[in-house]
């Protein structure tokens, strides 16, 4: 940038002394008397005269560029200082709304936009998670855009940053197209796609401002790179979080998991004095059925059960699968009579469901043998209920399985604390 400057500051002195020599020039030409060869003198004069005007204007045109790479290394030097708390806010964003939150904070600390929008990409569907500087009733007109779909989802589909002088010089069909959209009265002056890898992972739409500059596309193409890292970052993590507290093989929270937010709930029934209760229950007979009809039959089943799990338990309730065949639910703010009920529905749908070689079975199908336990009556703390209740399903077993049992037997209760 420095010999960027030394260039102007060279050009400019060279144009100042060629002004002042033509200047002095045209002086001397208009001292002279008139005489026969006037009409040369005067001929040169003009020639001068041109000369002049074309170096003034060389020295206006050399001052404004200089003037742009002034105020652009001004604008860059900004960016720069801003550069390590952009990461920070990035990389230390808990939830994806923090990091979009981040995103649009920066953006306007960065522009004199007064608009300034976030679109998180799902697929080809664009959906607005921030918005400063809209009234509500236009959010809702574009809270979902397609990619390809006017000015935000045609600058997403591209995977380029755009302005008004780049969807101008699209094609007729496109510019038809977006004076269609539903976005085509809407102030937006630039849209930045928020790339990885090639992969759409939002927009960036800024607007009234006082004008679009090179530099402004360019400080926006950072902020989209280093906003593509973050949202990244933040995917694989819950992705490895989810690997550490899901199953993979069911899908359903693993055992680890359960016995964390087992301690968590009996936590907050205490303070809150709220019911909570368990449900525990085994596939019959599995290992056998794994033995003679194989692991991948067996993997089957279980993916089929857990399905009705999910299907039979609410948002609030976690289920998990706690060992090989044996599943564990944790229902908040239900009692016994509630979570028997569960467990009820559950043990008929494994028994009225098509499962793979279930002929075979005793009785012919799959089946589970349930119990329940109920907080703090079968158990104050999480090992005394977990044994309350795998009591009840033992009593289950030993009274023909298939069944639920609401409760450990007597002599089980007696000793569960």
């Amino acid at each position: 940038m420095e010999s960027l400057f030394s260039t102007f500051t060279l050009s400019v002195m060279a144009a100042v002394a060629a002004a002042l020599l033509a200047g002095f020039l045209i002086g001397r030409v208009r001292r002279r008397p008139r005489s026969g060869p006037s009409r040369r003198a005067e001929s040169g004069q003009i020639d001068l005269q041109r000369s002049m005007e074309h170096l003034q204007k060389s020295f206006k045109d050399l001052s404004a560029e200089a003037e742009t790479a002034r105020r652009e290394r001004s604008e860059m030097s900004r960016v720069l200082a801003v550069l390590p708390d952009l990461l920070r806010n990035l990389t230390s964003s808990v939830t994806l709304k923090d990091i979009h939150t981040a995103i649009v904070t920066i953006v306007r600390s960065l522009t004199d936009a007064r608009l300034v929008l976030f679109y998180s990409a799902h697929g080809d569907l664009l959906i607005l998670r921030i918005a400063t500087g809209l009234k509500p009733e236009v959010a809702r007109e574009i809270k979902e855009v397609r990619v390809g779909e006017g000015r935000i989802g045609t600058a997403a589909l591209k995977r380029i940053t755009m302005d008004a002088a780049d969807f101008q010089n699209e094609s007729v069909l496109i510019r038809e197209g977006l004076r269609k959209a539903a976005d085509k009265d809407l102030p937006f002056m630039v849209v930045s796609p928020v790339v990885q890898r090639d992969s759409l992972l939002g927009v960036i739409v800024v607007g009234e401002m006082e004008k679009v500059t090179a530099v402004l596309k360019r400080v926006l193409g950072i902020v989209g790179q280093l906003s593509a890292v973050g949202i990244e970052n933040h995917q694989l993590f819950q992705e490895i979080k989810l690997h550490a507290d899901v199953d993979l093989q069911t899908r359903l929270y693993n055992a680890t998991y359960f016995r964390k937010y087992l301690e968590t709930e009996i936590n907050k029934a205490r303070r809150f004095q709220r019911p909570l209760s368990l449900v525990w229950f085994d596939i019959d007979y599995f290992r056998n059925y794994n033995e003679t009809r194989g692991h991948e039959a067996g993997d089957e089943v279980l993916r089929i059960v857990a399905g009705l799990v999910r299907e039979s338990t609410r948002s609030v309730d976690i289920p998990c699968r706690v060992s090989g065949q044996a599943f564990g639910i944790i229902l908040p703010e239900t009692g016994r009579d509630g979570a028997a009920h569960v467990a009820d529905t559950i043990r008929a749908k494994v028994e009225t469901s098509e499962m793979p070689l279930a002929v075979n079975q005793p009785g012919g199908r799959i089946t589970i043998s349930a119990g329940v336990a109920v907080f703090p009556e079968d158990g104050s703390r999480a090992d005394s209920l977990v044994r309350s209740v795998e009591e009840a399903v033992r009593y289950a077993k030993q009274r023909g399985r298939n069944r639920v049992e609401a409760q450990a037997p007597p002599w089980a209760r007696a000793a569960s604390d």
